[in-house]
């Protein structure tokens, strides 16, 4: 399986001239001088607005469009898209053909980086490989060091990215303790969707407000839950995958402990939460029997990602900062099993993984970084192409 870019990465390139800046010249020979790259457009059009540079003694006031490949232009349909008429220069990595046109008829001169760029700068935007990390093959000692400080950059970003999630849904029209019991719940089941199933699982949640009623008892609610889920015709609905999951994982048995969990989570009480903060987890989970709970590995991952987050929220919902600060030091304390698949491609590019690395945060790095090839974001790269 083949992982190629984002162009944002060739864009920090172009946005920082990370590139030799002597003797540019286009493919067709002209002179190039770069006066102002541009800023970025984070809207529809072209990648740099208000870019300045010159070619061959003209001054040129425009647009600039990246691509990884010249060919990219046509397949982007950008040859009948007005917005690109007012390109100055198309900026690629290769040229491969497709000369770029504008809808107008202009043919924006081309400027190729792949011979003015560092070499470990080059070969990190050559890799397509997924199966060790961009930065493998320029594993140092540095780099380590470099590594150990991303993970715990990764670390402090992923708590706050679980927060922010919370916070999406967070609906202001409800009064605040309402409004907070809600999102924690939505990520609660979707917590427990993982992996093929989150989607269907906060589509149950939000249709759970009818059904929801402090004199049911607890079985009775779940039963409720899974009558909702599964008969027919509301089963259809949710589109449930069941192929490819462990027992442990399979819907009947997630909902069954979703429906549990969120039973207790009304019946411990929002007053609870606020005056205990963090201790209230004991309570929350010491109320029903283990085989009413997901195994540990599942339990870990709601208590650091879904309740740590939200004690937070309510620390910071209700001027609480002692139990915004509690439930942070936990998270920044804390250490993790972390499934192989997290583990693996970082210990297969030789990056050693101390007790101090299985946190969170790696698999943040893994997911948000390396996968999705943000590398220019990231403390290993900027080590790289500086050696």
């Amino acid at each position: 399986m083949k992982a190629r870019y984002s162009e944002s990465l060739l864009q920090w390139v172009w946005e920082n001239l990370e590139f030799d800046l002597s003797n540019l010249r286009t493919s067709g020979g002209s002179s190039v001088q770069i006066l102002e790259p541009g800023r970025r457009n984070s809207g529809a059009g072209p990648d740099f607005l208000n870019a300045c540079v010159i070619i061959d003694g003209l001054e040129f006031h425009g647009a600039v469009e990246i691509h990884n490949r010249e060919k990219e232009w046509l397949e982007h349909g950008h040859q009948e898209d007005p917005e690109f008429n007012k390109v100055i220069l198309h900026v690629v990595l290769d040229g491969s053909g497709g000369a770029a046109t504008t809808s107008d008829g202009y043919r924006p001169p081309l400027l190729k980086l792949s011979s003015l760029l560092d070499k470990p700068l080059y070969k990190l935007l050559k890799e397509k490989e997924i199966e060790t990390l961009p930065c493998a093959d320029n594993i140092t000692q540095i780099n380590q060091r470099a590594f150990e400080v991303q993970v715990e950059r990764a670390h402090r970003e992923y708590f706050n990215y679980k927060v922010d999630e919370l916070m999406s849904g967070y609906d202001p029209g409800l009064i605040p303790s309402e409004a907070w019991m809600k999102t924690f719940l939505l990520q609660l089941y979707s917590a427990l969707g993982i992996p093929s199933n989150r989607n269907s699982m906060k589509r149950l949640l939000m249709d759970l407000s009818e059904i929801i009623s402090a004199k049911a008892g607890k079985e009775e609610f779940i039963n409720e839950v899974m009558e909702l889920a599964f008969s027919k015709p509301t089963v259809d609905k949710y589109n449930w995958s069941f192929s490819g999951m462990r027992p442990g994982s399979q819907p009947k048995n997630r909902v069954r402990q979703a429906a549990a969990l969120h039973y207790q989570i009304i019946d411990t009480g929002f007053s609870t939460f606020l005056k205990s903060g963090v201790n209230s987890w004991g309570m929350l989970t010491g109320a029903l029997s283990d085989s009413e709970l997901p195994g540990s590995s599942r339990m870990e991952i709601i208590h650091k990602t879904v309740f740590l987050p939200s004690i937070y929220l309510i620390g910071d919902l209700f001027h609480a900062r002692h139990l915004c600060s509690k439930a942070y030091n936990i998270w920044e304390k804390s250490v993790t099993n972390l499934p192989k698949e997290v583990r693996q491609p970082f210990e297969k590019s030789g990056f050693e993984l101390g007790k101090g690395l299985n946190k969170m945060g790696l698999a943040h790095q893994y997911k948000r970084f390396c996968k999705e090839r943000n590398c220019h974001k990231c403390e290993v790269f900027k080590s790289v192409i500086n050696s």
